[in-house]
């Protein structure tokens, strides 16, 4: 889980420099909560809630599987 988790920080990341937006306007983009993004970024957060997961992937237009790898 923790590699699936580290692919996903990757391609927020990347979208974050990309795109050249600020933490708060990829949450509101996305349509989570800035300290949700926050905490998967910062605090290597072990899990994460589906529904959180298909709200980054639909706001960033990514398939899942891009996000978090074809594992």
């Amino acid at each position: 889980m923790e590699q699936v988790i580290k692919k996903l920080q990757e391609e927020i990341y990347f979208a974050l420099n990309k795109k050249d937006w600020s933490l708060q306007t990829m949450a509101d983009f996305c349509g989570v909560s800035r300290g949700e993004l926050g905490n998967l970024l910062n605090r290597g957060q072990k899990d994460i809630k589906l529904s959180t997961l298909v709200k980054i992937a639909d706001g960033l237009g990514k398939p899942i599987s891009t996000l978090v790898g074809n594992e």
